[in-house]
């Protein structure tokens, strides 16, 4: 639906942005040395990973659609509610793929930065107050989803998160393998 795809957009892009624009970054990142000028900023790697996140997020909303419709028996309705809200929680969690891949999993410059946390607030805050309030949720065509469709929604927007963290670790230890035998 178009007024969910704008509120998506306006919602769950802006607030994170803003966060990790704020972040104050890592000390030793200035001691790295300069990217040549000759090189894209967007490298291959990067365009990699940034087709991995989207599929990964895709395939989550895509999914949760599909059990919510067939196998869940709901009505078209209450499954693109599904789709939208497991999108809306999938971004929301992405912000934590984010961090650089050399830091901790848990301790980083992500999870260390007060702005992400109160976006991430801010953002679950205004994802619930358009759920309640009745006119915001009927502009949007959204359902109020039970307690269990919620464990569904929670459970499947957290698939791209595990996966972007698995992805990293992956990677992270392809570069040392490939590095350290050089």
């Amino acid at each position: 639906m178009p007024l969910q795809i704008l509120f998506l957009n306006l919602v769950t892009d802006v607030f994170p942005a803003f966060a990790l624009g704020a972040s104050e970054g890592r000390d030793e990142i200035l001691q790295r040395p300069r990217r040549d000028s000759g090189n894209p900023i967007v490298t291959r790697a990067l365009w990699n990973a940034i087709v991995v996140h989207s599929l990964s997020i895709s395939t989550a909303t895509l999914g949760s659609f599909i059990l919510a419709q067939r196998f869940l028996g709901m009505a078209p309705a209450a499954a693109v509610t599904v789709s939208f809200l497991t999108l809306a929680l999938a971004q929301l969690w992405h912000v934590f793929n984010m961090r650089d891949p050399r830091s901790g999993l848990i301790r980083n410059e992500i999870t260390r930065n007060r702005y992400v946390w109160g976006a991430l607030v801010l953002r679950l805050g205004l994802i619930m107050a358009v759920l309640s309030i009745p006119v915001a949720a009927d502009a949007l065509d959204l359902v109020a989803p039970d307690a269990r469709v919620w464990g569904l929604i929670v459970a499947i927007s957290l698939v791209p998160l595990v996966h972007g963290q698995v992805a990293q670790f992956v990677s992270v230890v392809r570069y040392r393998r490939n590095h350290d035998t050089a």
